[in-house]
């Protein structure tokens, strides 16, 4: 916390508050880094699916045709794919292309989860700061 704001200016019943409100932070904080580390490891995944897409050229793949439908189809074109680039759009790229875009957005997400990171550790040491002020009222 600013200088100015030493928890020792505020009374018990604005400490109480300060800790909710920081503790409801820290929860969102906390869940938006979980939900980051997720989408990270599901566009690890589509790297790594990326990179050996070459190998299933010629064999049978389940394709999703909707939420709850697959129909069975044959790898015949492995040079290009179709990436969602948010709002229902998807743009045709070649494998390379592909895994550029993924390298970019990967990078991106890594940034905004070192962000939600040092924010996160920032509210925690606050919150240690007024559970101390508040054992001493």
């Amino acid at each position: 916390m600013a200088e100015d704001e030493g928890t020792h200016q505020h009374s018990e019943e604005e400490l109480r508050y300060l800790s909710q409100a920081y503790g409801e932070r820290y929860t969102v904080l906390t869940e938006e880094i979980r939900n980051l580390v997720s989408t990270m490891e599901s566009l690890n995944n589509s790297k790594k699916t990326l990179i050996e897409f070459d190998s299933v050229k010629g064999r049978k793949l389940l394709t999703p045709i909707s939420s709850i439908m697959q129909i069975s189809t044959i790898a015949e074109n492995t040079d290009k794919v179709l990436v969602s680039v948010g709002g229902g759009y998807a743009i045709e790229k070649t494998t390379a292309e592909a895994e550029k875009f993924l390298d970019s957005v990967m990078e991106e997400k890594n940034k905004q989860l070192n962000t939600l990171s040092r924010e996160k550790d920032s509210v925690e040491s606050i919150l240690m700061e007024l559970s101390y002020a508040l054992s001493g009222v």
